[in-house]
C-alpha cells in the first residue's frame, strides 16, 4: 500500500506496535494490516477503487 507523506500519517503509523520508518518507507508487521488501513483512510479518506480495472488508486 502506498500513501503520500504527512505528519499526521507519520504520527499514527508510530503508535502501532513494531512499525519502523526503514529508508523509503514505513514497514508494519503484517498483524497490523487492519489498523494500518484504518489509519491511512482516517487521514486520507476511503480507497478508490477503480471497478474498470479491479485495482485501489
Amino acid at each position: 500500500m502506498t500513501a503520500p507523506f504527512g505528519a499526521d500519517l507519520r504520527d499514527s503509523l508510530r503508535t502501532l506496535p513494531g512499525a519502523r520508518w526503514v529508508p523509503g518507507h514505513w514497514a508494519v508487521p503484517v498483524e497490523h494490516l487492519s489498523e494500518t488501513m484504518d489509519i491511512v483512510a482516517d487521514v486520507f479518506g476511503p480507497p478508490v477503487i477503480d471497478t474498470a480495472r479491479g485495482v485501489r488508486r
